[in-house]
C-alpha cells in the first residue's frame, strides 16, 4: 500500500455537528456585514468561502495593505460554478480537504498564511467550510469571516477576544486518513 494516496485529516465527530453549526460570533447581513468587515480593528482578515471572499474583497478594496486570506473551493451552497478567482498579487496555495473533514494540509496552509501576513488564497479541492476552525485557532490577531447559508455572515474579531476564550473546538476532532482516488 502506497501512502501517497492517503490524506491526513481531522474528522468532525457526529455529536459535534450541531454545536459547530452555531455561530462563533455575531451574525450580520447586508450592508452591516460589509461595514463590520471594512472596519476591522484586527491586523488581518481571513475570509472562508467563495461568497464571503467576494464580500471581503469588496469591503476591503480601500484597504489594500490589510493582510487578507481567502479560502475558496469554487462552490457556494455546495453548487459549483462560483468562480471567485484569485486576485492579482495574492500568493496562491492549493490543497485538498474532503467534505466533513479538515485536512492537515488545509489547516497548515491557513495557519502559515495567517502567520506570514500579506495576501494569500488557499484554493481547496473538496470543501473549505471547516477551514474556519483553523483560522479561529491560528488567527488570534485577525478577524475571521465565514458564512452561515440562509442566515448571514459571522464576523469574529479574534484580536478583541481574551486569550483562551472561544476555542474552535477542533481539539475534539478525530485524527485519521482518507484514501484519495489515484
Amino acid at each position: 500500500m502506497t501512502t501517497k494516496h492517503l490524506l491526513p485529516v481531522l474528522s468532525l465527530p457526529e455529536d459535534l455537528r450541531e454545536s459547530l453549526a452555531s455561530a462563533a460570533g455575531p451574525v450580520y447581513s447586508g450592508e452591516r456585514f460589509v461595514d463590520e468587515i471594512a472596519a476591522t480593528p484586527c491586523g488581518g482578515v481571513a475570509c472562508i468561502g467563495d461568497f464571503v471572499s467576494q464580500i471581503c474583497l469588496s469591503a476591503l478594496s480601500r484597504r489594500p495593505d490589510t493582510p487578507l486570506l481567502l479560502v475558496l473551493d469554487g462552490k457556494t451552497r455546495r453548487e459549483s460554478g462560483m468562480a471567485t478567482g484569485v486576485p492579482e498579487g495574492f500568493k496562491l496555495y492549493q490543497a485538498r480537504s474532503p467534505p466533513g473533514h479538515l485536512s492537515l494540509e488545509v489547516y497548515s496552509l491557513v495557519c502559515s498564511a495567517i502567520e506570514g501576513g500579506g495576501r494569500s488564497a488557499v484554493v481547496v479541492e473538496g470543501e473549505e467550510d471547516l477551514a474556519a476552525l483553523a483560522a479561529l485557532d491560528c488567527g488570534s490577531g485577525w478577524t475571521i469571516v465565514y458564512g452561515l447559508p440562509g442566515v448571514g455572515g459571522v464576523v469574529v474579531h479574534n484580536c478583541l477576544r481574551k486569550p483562551g476564550v472561544g476555542s474552535s473546538g477542533i481539539i475534539a476532532f478525530k485524527p485519521g486518513v482518507v484514501r484519495l482516488k489515484a
